[in-house]
């Protein structure tokens, strides 16, 4: 079976656009067809929209936060804290702390309360530095 010869009706519909940025797809539609090219005016809806998005993909790209040069993007691993099943702390986990669930627990709603972590951190901080003033 022989290849028709063809035509690019996507690109015909973009030069037609080019040429007449304000056409409606009928008028494209009876346009296109008095060159000899049949083309349905939903199609040419689709190919309007797909040279509006790529022309708003184009905008956006050169406006915020540059692109990466190459290279992986840095994921930050989630630790996953299991506790023991005769204990309910995290020793096993992290050698040397012995912090309870609970515990823990009442130090999120702390943090909460306070602002979040880095209100925390200052906290704790003062709360060392009083520690080391009464010794």
């Amino acid at each position: 079976m022989a290849k028709k010869d063809s035509v690019n009706r996507a690109k015909a519909i973009r030069d037609y656009y080019a040429a007449h940025p304000a056409a409606k797809p009928l008028q494209v539609q009876s346009g296109l067809r008095e060159e000899g090219i049949e083309v349905d005016t939903t199609y040419i809806s689709t190919v309007r929209n797909q040279m509006k998005m790529k022309g708003a993909k184009l905008k956006q790209s050169k406006a915020g936060r540059p692109k990466s040069t190459g290279g992986s993007s840095k994921k930050t691993a989630k630790h996953t804290v299991r506790s023991n099943s005769s204990s309910n702390n995290f020793s096993g986990a992290y050698p040397g702390v012995s912090i309870t669930a609970e515990a823990l627990l009442n130090l999120k709603q702390l943090s909460i309360d306070l602002g979040g972590v880095s209100e925390t951190r200052k906290a704790l901080d003062l709360l060392e530095q009083l520690a080391l003033r009464d010794e």
